[in-house]
């Protein structure tokens, strides 16, 4: 049976689709905010998921008394994934940090802190802590859109802290 959908409707999800579009262009969900990554030598995995295929990611990190470090850049994915009418494109890599990444801090099961930021196409991508994850994996499989998720689930700022030894 046809069911008649309003030009209204179809207007707001379209302006919806595009807001979303505009305010997350990508999300990192590996590594995620606060994760112990070993030690300063550990391969670190990135998974960075964006909206637009082969887009430019960039990767740097930085500490409290240092600027910006380039980590590496790379070309994002280039098949689409449809989960719930959402694309969105795949890119996974392994990374050793900079030593210059790292700065000394003492903590109850660690002794060095850095920040990373991710950005696609120029824009910084949305990162995750670790509810944060379970937010994004929680609904996607409750069948909402991964870049509704991804939206929804984010943090506020736009660094991962990471912790090793």
């Amino acid at each position: 049976m046809y069911t008649p959908v309003s030009l209204k409707s179809l207007l707001f999800k379209s302006s919806l689709t595009a807001l979303l579009g505009i305010s997350l262009q990508a999300c990192v969900v590996s590594p995620h905010h606060g994760e112990h990554v070993g030690n300063t030598n550990s391969v670190i995995p990135f998974e960075i998921y964006a909206i637009s295929p082969g887009a430019a990611i960039s990767v740097t990190c930085s500490h409290h008394y240092g600027g910006a470090t380039p980590v590496t850049t790379v070309t994002g994915g280039t098949t689409p994934i449809t989960l719930s009418g959402q694309v969105v494109y795949a890119k996974s890599f392994n990374r050793t940090l900079p030593a210059n990444c790292w700065e000394p801090w003492r903590g109850s099961n660690f002794n060095y802190i850095t920040y990373l930021q991710v950005k696609v196409n120029d824009y910084n991508a949305a990162v995750y802590d670790e509810a944060g994850l379970d937010c994004l994996f929680g609904k996607i499989s409750d069948g909402i859109g991964p870049i509704t998720a991804g939206s929804a689930c984010r943090m506020s700022g736009n660094s991962i802290l990471l912790y090793a030894n």
